[in-house]
């Protein structure tokens, strides 16, 4: 399984109020549409920041049977790089150098990497270069392989999908010691950049549910984006992110789960908060899409962020 939704929110909502009311406010909480709008604003830093950043990434995988019970696990270990790619200084992806699997130590893993960039070098487009890192980066992933998790923070308060979401401010709670707003968001409305139809998506992001879920390409899946995050009061980056994903075929009485991903940040010393553990839990969706079962959490987590020793954007590593 290859989940890989493509997804931009923002949400836009109206404060009325007379100069007195105003005035007597000044000192309460700002507005829904003020939280959300300054929390949009610290995305371009992260993505300008968020990059050539170097972690130990831990990845375990629990596979379900039909029963809910574990069927299997594994867990591998890997120096986990932010890698910019060379032919499009614009993109970047993740790449990961495995270090080891349920324990055991893989081996010349520096020689795998040092010959992978002499390749990725060669490459004739961004696309195939994106493609041989992910085969490296993937290659001990169970059935279920997910990527890019850590690239893009709080996608739902980008502009474009803004008329299809409401933002809903539902208190405050603390957060590692620090106090954050809590804003939940729900998709009210269909819109193509949220899909679970492999016919929308690229060509390498299938979703293998539609095998044997009596799901048809191309039919009307329903499909509904919805979830909280948690706005540090202060500063206003994301600390927090809880998001679901459901379909809702004709055929289904009911909203149906097939993705929940919790996004967990942590302080860094390069003045944004970055990733410290993901947790995905992918569905198999069931019955013709009228019922769905647990069938695989991956989580990511990962030790504090910092600067390579080497600038890694090419064949030639270079020492800083």
């Amino acid at each position: 399984m290859r989940p890989a939704f493509p997804l931009a929110i923002a949400a836009f909502a109206v404060f009325f109020g007379t100069p007195q009311s105003v005035s007597s406010q000044q000192n309460a909480d700002p507005s829904v549409t003020e939280i959300v709008n300054r929390a949009a604003a610290q995305r371009p830093l992260y993505q300008e920041v968020f990059r050539n950043l170097l972690s130990r990434e831990t990845k375990t995988f629990e596979i379900y049977g039909k029963n809910g019970e574990v069927k299997r696990t594994r867990t591998v270990v890997s120096t986990f790089l932010v890698y910019q790619l060379s032919r499009d200084p614009t993109r970047i992806s993740e790449f990961r150098n495995i270090q080891s699997v349920d324990g055991k130590p893989v081996e010349n893993t520096e020689g795998r990497t040092e010959n992978l960039f002499a390749t990725v070098a060669k490459a004739e487009s961004s696309e195939k270069e994106l493609k041989q890192i992910e085969t490296e980066s993937q290659r001990f992933d169970e059935d279920i392989s997910i990527s890019g998790q850590t690239l893009f923070q709080a996608v739902t308060l980008t502009e474009n999908l803004s008329p299809f979401f409401e933002f809903t401010l539902e208190g405050k709670e603390n957060i590692d010691g620090e106090t954050a707003f809590v804003v939940a968001y729900r998709q009210i409305r269909a819109t193509p950049y949220i899909t679970a139809d492999p016919t929308r998506m690229p060509a390498d992001h299938r979703l293998t549910v539609f095998n044997d879920a009596g799901l048809k390409v191309g039919m009307e899946l329903g499909e509904r984006l919805s979830g909280k995050l948690w706005i540090d009061t202060n500063s206003f980056r994301i600390r927090r992110e809880l998001r679901d994903f459901t379909i809702q075929p004709r055929n289904a009485s009911r909203p149906v789960m097939l993705a929940e991903t919790t996004f967990q940040y942590q302080p860094s010393t390069f003045g944004i908060l970055v990733p410290k553990q993901i947790t995905h839990i992918q569905y198999n969706v069931t019955d013709g899409g009228r019922s769905s079962r647990k069938d695989a959490k991956i989580t990511f987590t990962y030790d504090n962020f910092t600067k390579p020793d080497v600038e890694v954007k090419s064949a030639e590593i270079r020492t800083n």
